[in-house]
Formats: structure tokens, sequence, C-alpha cells
């Protein structure tokens, strides 16, 4: 049997599978990034190097997860005020240095190097940094943009383009290791596509993406805050998954053209073939690894490679990038005037429904008017049928579709969902 293929390229850069596990205080030693290393990543990007003491500071404590609060918040959830490495730049390059990079090739793994860029950081002190860092021969150097929540001060829209695309131009002249650029989305995000055309045309190889939105918690039963009552705790977890799938399909479709990475979300195998499946060619995993270890990382390949398996796959290139011709745009889909009554309505298999009433709970409409378990049935009033979909998506037993007068179905709670347009859309969309 033909070995199945994980291994992928990033910038030119091969790595034996696409899992990266991201900056965090888990890649800050030697100790942890060797760990990772050893567990199975593709690459290990160490704890982000700064020149501004004020993002190699943190409160005590940082970091808490939101776990006990119950459905919604697990998965690594977590909060914290952490930012960059607490080591300034010549202790870490004395106390972990050589050695993490050496640990990486020795188990496998490739090594990417970290800095980050703040609004108030000198610019001949950053290129120094990156000569530093360039002088240990990383894999890859990454430019982590605004990454720290200690630092609030932000560009000017109009002046944040012409900003980066010159630093990473520098940087580039600077250094000899490929450059990958990890802009925060949540920074501006109307101009995300136009900073990474500028970062291409600067020379970067590939481009992580970052999202880690503000957050605050509140305790209810305790009438306080849960753990740090500040607005720039980060928030992660699976729940930004499709905010992140639609910041790297906006990309993929302005037309930039290397290596994206996704990093936020990412928890078990299926987070990380979703984003390949949209375009992405690596993905870093972050707080997942913070909450389960560095084992991890062997169990999600190995999981990878059974679905491939499964799927008939080779290798993951046959895969990449498969689902981003699906998407539609809005403006193709929408109907002129939305009809109401709905020209698609639920129908009922009763052979699987167990009248359990879920679709009549979440109908908001009125048009599942109740359970009829005299009769066996539900009482549908399809006059009053907008044919959102919440019901067929809502039913545990898949007993339900959307279907038309001429009985097409148009989604039966798998996949996706087939779009209805009225007759006269249809043949200018198609003509």
């Amino acid at each position: 049997m033909e070995k199945i293929d994980l291994s992928v390229e990033m910038g030119g850069i091969k790595l034996r599978n696409p899992l990266i596990v991201g900056a965090s205080d888990m890649t800050a030693d030697l100790r942890g990034i060797r760990r990772c290393a050893e567990g199975g990543a593709g690459a290990v990007v160490m704890k982000s190097l700064s020149t501004n003491p004020l993002s190699r500071t943190r409160t005590c404590p940082h970091n808490v997860a939101l776990d006990r609060f119950g459905k919604g918040l697990q998965m690594g959830v977590w909060g914290g005020s952490e930012g960059c490495s607490t080591l300034p730049v010549e202790e870490w390059v004395r106390k972990v240095g050589t050695e993490a990079i050496k640990a990486c090739h020795d188990a496998g793994a490739k090594f990417i190097a970290s800095m980050a860029v703040e609004m108030s950081d000198d610019r001949q002190a950053l290129l120094d940094l990156a000569k530093r860092i360039d002088e240990l021969e990383p894999d890859i150097i990454q430019v982590l943009w605004y990454g720290c929540p200690n630092e609030a001060t932000l560009p000017e829209a109009d002046e944040i383009l012409a900003l980066e695309s010159e630093l990473i131009w520098a940087i580039k002249r600077a250094v000899s290791a490929p450059l990958s650029a990890k802009p925060n989305t949540h920074v501006y995000p109307h101009l995300l596509a136009e900073r990474c055309r500028g970062y291409e045309k600067a020379g970067v190889s590939s481009i992580s993406l970052m999202i880690a939105p503000l957050g605050i918690f509140v305790d209810v039963d305790n009438e306080d805050f849960f753990g740090l009552p500040l607005l720039w705790a980060m928030v992660a977890g699976r729940s930004v998954i499709p905010e992140m799938s639609a910041k790297l399909v906006t990309l993929k479709q302005a037309g930039i053209s290397c290596p994206i990475c996704p990093s936020g979300g990412a928890w078990q195998w299926r987070d990380i073939v979703g984003y390949m499946l949209l375009g992405a060619d690596v993905v870093e995993i972050c707080s997942a690894v913070h909450f389960k270890g560095p084992e991890l990382l062997q169990q999600i390949a190995q999981e990878i490679e059974d679905w491939m398996m499964q799927k008939g796959y080779r290798s993951v290139n046959e895969f990449i990038g498969k689902l981003l011709p699906r998407v539609q745009k809005l403006e193709d889909v929408v109907p002129e005037t939305y009809p109401v009554p709905s020209p698609i309505t639920p129908r009922i298999d009763y052979d699987l429904c167990n009248l359990c009433g879920v679709c009549v709970n979440s109908c908001v409409y009125g048009s599942i008017e109740r359970i009829d378990r005299e009769h066996g049935r539900v009482v549908l009033n399809n006059e009053l049928c907008w044919g959102c979909g919440v019901c067929v998506s809502q039913c545990p037993k898949y007993a339900m579709k959307l279907v038309d007068a001429s009985g097409v179905v148009y989604w039966d709670g798998h996949g996706s969902a087939k779009l209805w347009l009225p007759p006269k859309q249809r043949a200018i969309k198609r003509g």
C-alpha cells in the first residue's frame, strides 16, 4: 500500500506535516520547544522576541480557561494579557537560541523564529533584532504585527500599508532566512487583503493569520469577573474557526498566492483539514497544545492520515483548496425580492421522525405549529414558512428536508444547501 504523504511546503521550506505549533509560552524555552518537536510538529514557532519592554511583561496571573462555564466555552477558550517572550533578546539567544534550533532539527521539525512589531518600536532596533535572529540560521523568520495586547497604540489606517511594506522590505534585505508575515487580523480588518498584498510584494514567502479577539468574562453566580478583569484579555478556541475560515477565503479570492497559515481555533484533526480544504497549506495549533500537551500532535497527524486513507488521498496536495472554487458570492445567490411564503418548505420522513418537537421550538415564523401525537404527525403551515433551514439543521434524526413543489431537494441537513433563486435570476446567472 502506498504511504500517505503529509509533507507540505511553506515558502520553499519542506515540512513533514502541516502542523505548526504557534508561538506561546509552550515554545518560550528549550524544554517546551523540544517537547513540541519530538511530539510530531512539522514546525515550531518560538515565543516572539520583542525590543519593547512593555511587550515582554504580562499580568500575573495571565491565562484562564473557561471550560467550567459549559458548552460553547469549552475546547480551550482562554484569556490572557500574555505578550512576547519575557526574555530580552541576548538572554534568549544565550539560554535558548542555537540549542532550540538543534532540538527541532534533531526531531525532524523546522524552527521558525518570531519577532514582534509594535507601533512604538524603534525601526533600527527591529532591524538589529532581525539580524541577530538570522545569525542563528532559523528555517524561517516570522514577523508578528501588533500581536501584543499590552501595546494599544496602532498606526493610522492610511499609514499602515506603507509602514508595514517598507519594514518587511528592509528586513528582507537584512536577513537570509525566508520571511513570513503574521498580521493581527483584528487590526483594520477591512485592509487585511491590501496588507497581505503589500507583504507579498515586499518579499515574504508565506503569511500566517492571527485571530485573537479581545474579551472579558462575567461569572454571574458570583457577580464578579472570572480570572481577568481586563478588556485586553485575548480569547481563543474553536469558536473563531468560522471567522478565520472567512478571512482565509477572502485572501485566497483576493489573489494572495503565497502559502497562508491560519493561526486560531484548531483543536482537532477536523479543524486542520477544514482549513486545508479552503486553501491553507499549513495550520498553526496553539491553545490545544497548551491544554492537552504536545503529544496531541501525533494523534492529530494519525487521524489526518486515517481520513486521507478513507477518502483515497495519498498526498495533502490532492485536497488543499478543494472547496475554494465552490464558495459563492452573496450578490449571486440572494433573491432580488425575498419570497414569502417560501417556494421551498419542509418535508418530513416519518420513518425517521421521533416527534421530539425540536423543530416546533426552533421555528420563529410559526410555520411548524405543533406535534400531533394522536396522529403521529407534525402540523405544518407552509403559508408562514420562510424556508430558512433552521428546522432541517436542528433535526436530530435528519428527518426533515427542504423541497420545492416539484420535489427537488434543496437541503437535507448534510453538506451544502442548494440555494433557491427565482427562474428569471437563474436564467440571467446562467447567461
